[in-house]
């Protein structure tokens, strides 16, 4: 099956903030990258099964039938959604650095390929 063109979009949308020139795009694509590994690991679930609760938790997304990431990819994406839950809810201020910005992005496109 085909990637969703949602989700070819917002991994657009992500690319395109990375290699803006806007301030912090750091962490504003570090934050849609976890946003993306959601809604990738829902969808497919969804997909296989369309009773698939899309309200449910990250961790139970990531765990669904069909979608069960490799155990380093989702001790990697697990450790991302804690960092953004940091700079989301902990610290204003804190932020990621390119590279480990760049590093998610290439887990975000690992995690479509494999769902």
């Amino acid at each position: 099956m085909s990637t969703p063109p949602e989700i070819i979009d917002a991994l657009e949308s992500i690319l395109e903030i990375y290699f803006s020139g806007v301030r912090h795009r750091e962490r504003a694509a570090f934050i849609l990258c976890d946003n993306l590994v959601e809604m990738t690991c829902k969808t497919k679930a969804k997909q296989q099964n369309h009773r698939f609760d899309m309200s449910c938790n990250f961790h139970d997304a990531c765990t669904a039938p069909g979608v069960i990431l490799a155990a380093d990819l989702k001790i990697r994406v697990v450790g991302y959604r804690n960092t953004r839950n940091n700079m989301q809810h902990a610290s204003a201020a804190a932020t990621v650095d390119s590279m480990h910005c760049a590093t998610a992005i290439l887990d975000v496109v690992k995690v479509i390929d494999h769902c």
